[in-house]
């Protein structure tokens, strides 16, 4: 069995929304609150550059599952290329 957690700040909604997304809800602890915020911003920032270029019209599960799947494919495996080979 995968366990898959959700790590938040806290909030108390936090707790319902995991509930009902099955996973385990876990809250983390103020020293990591400026690296969590940091990372979900990277996030945020890269998945709308991309949703500009592909955009996801049809918000229903399967469809915005794909895009993320698609999402992951482009950034690890074309952006990360490009950018070691650019680097290297």
């Amino acid at each position: 069995m995968v366990r898959r957690l959700s790590y938040t700040d806290g909030a108390l909604w936090y707790v319902d929304a995991c509930r009902w997304a099955g996973v385990e809800h876990v809250v983390y602890d103020q020293s990591l609150k400026n690296l969590m915020e940091r990372m979900n911003e990277y996030i945020k920032d890269r998945t709308e550059a991309f949703d500009d270029l592909f955009p996801c019209k049809k918000p229903k599960f399967e469809h915005v599952k794909n895009w993320f799947k698609a999402f992951r494919f482009f950034y690890n495996y074309v952006f990360m290329r490009k950018l070691v080979q650019h680097h290297s």
